[in-house]
């Protein structure tokens, strides 16, 4: 089924048969089963993708489906692969997948439909509402999570146990970034130096500024800002009329670690970085990363910590931080993780940061002060 038409339907519950349309002569259990079917499906909430997301779902929904077993079933999709990565992948294409399927079976069941067929309909039902009941969208974004009531720990989560892992709370950045230890940017670049990798200038400038990886690869220009310290100058990404910034000019202490490889890297003169798509630099910082901590990093777990960090360095100074960011407004900021400020600045420190676009304060009665202070 075509992922749009999965909203499409979840949205639209009149598509769906109401409990009056059942036909009268269909036993108690399969009337609860269909009811249960139902509401499974009006209680998922699935988000709209791009098209392109759609279709690689699509492929990988195709590849879980050819595993079907002999009597119809599907394995477990914990079976399937032991890359937390890719069976975060395999659940978000399943789930969708499985919704659409029911979505279909229920519909399928309309009056009128010949005796015979019946049988036939209603196992397809019941097999999609276990995939959906095993899989549910709603919790497709948090694979990983084992709550209780929960079927057995998946063979993944049991083989990070054994090895002194584990697996990670919650996909929230924010939440992740706080277990992270004060010094794993540090880690991260030594990890690029000692691997001498071809996007060290890339990594270099994305763990210094927490640029956004399409902004990276469309090029940072980097020199030495005449006070000891670097200067980047970034074009916007996600900029629309009054949204976004279409440039910052971001100030950093050169120091050491990736500041310094950057120092040296300018010493003749300004110099254009550039870095791979978008998805190459994440998977290079993934890799790179390695299984250090509870879950795989990426290029935006950088911008979160950078995030962090520029708030340290500019406090109170919510303006300087939307600045540093890209953004052209304050309440974006409510997305990014905080740090304690007496954990300091985990990277490159941040010296100030500058964007043609004044940032919008966003006014709330939670904030009388500002009020009286733009009145």
């Amino acid at each position: 089924m075509d992922m749009g038409r999965l909203a499409i339907a979840c949205a639209a519950q009149h598509h769906l048969p109401p409990e009056s349309t059942m036909r009268p002569d269909l036993s108690q259990e399969t009337k609860d089963l269909l009811r249960r079917a139902v509401h499974v499906v009006r209680a998922a909430s699935p988000a709209d993708v791009a098209p392109s997301t759609a279709r690689e779902y699509r492929r990988v929904a195709d590849r879980i489906f050819a595993r079907r077993r002999p009597d119809g079933s599907f394995p477990p999709l914990e079976q399937l692969t032991d890359s937390r990565a890719y069976y975060a992948q395999l659940r978000s294409a399943w789930s969708r997948h499985a919704h659409g399927e029911l979505v279909e079976a229920i519909s399928a069941l309309r009056p009128p439909v010949p005796d015979a067929d019946v049988r036939e309909r209603l196992s397809r039902v019941r097999l999609w509402l276990a995939q959906a009941e095993a899989y549910p969208i709603s919790r497709a974004s948090d694979p990983l999570t084992e709550r209780p009531g929960d079927r057995a720990p998946s063979r993944l989560t049991q083989r990070l146990a054994s090895e002194g892992s584990r697996a990670a709370e919650s996909r929230s950045k924010r939440r992740f970034l706080a277990s992270l230890p004060h010094d794993w940017l540090d880690v991260l670049w030594g990890a690029a130096v000692a691997a001498d990798h071809r996007h060290l200038d890339a990594i270099a400038v994305l763990i210094c500024t927490g640029a956004r990886p399409v902004e990276v690869g469309a090029g940072v220009l980097v020199e030495r800002d005449g006070a000891g310290g670097l200067a980047f100058s970034i074009p916007g990404a996600k900029v629309g009329e009054i949204e976004g910034q279409p440039w910052r000019r971001l100030r950093v202490a050169a120091g050491q670690g990736a500041a310094a490889h950057l120092s040296r890297l300018t010493a003749g003169g300004p110099v254009l970085v550039t870095g791979p798509a978008p998805a190459t630099l994440s998977t290079a910082i993934a890799d790179l990363a390695g299984w250090r901590w509870s879950r795989r990093v990426s290029a935006y777990d950088i911008r979160h910590q950078r995030a962090a960090d520029a708030r340290n360095a500019f406090p109170g100074d919510v303006a300087a931080c939307a600045r540093w960011l890209g953004h052209a407004a304050d309440t974006t900021l409510r997305y990014y993780g905080r740090l304690p400020r007496r954990a300091g600045c985990a990277g490159p420190v941040p010296l100030g940061a500058e964007a043609p676009r004044p940032v919008r304060r966003h006014l709330t009665a939670k904030r009388p002060e500002l009020v009286a202070e733009l009145g």
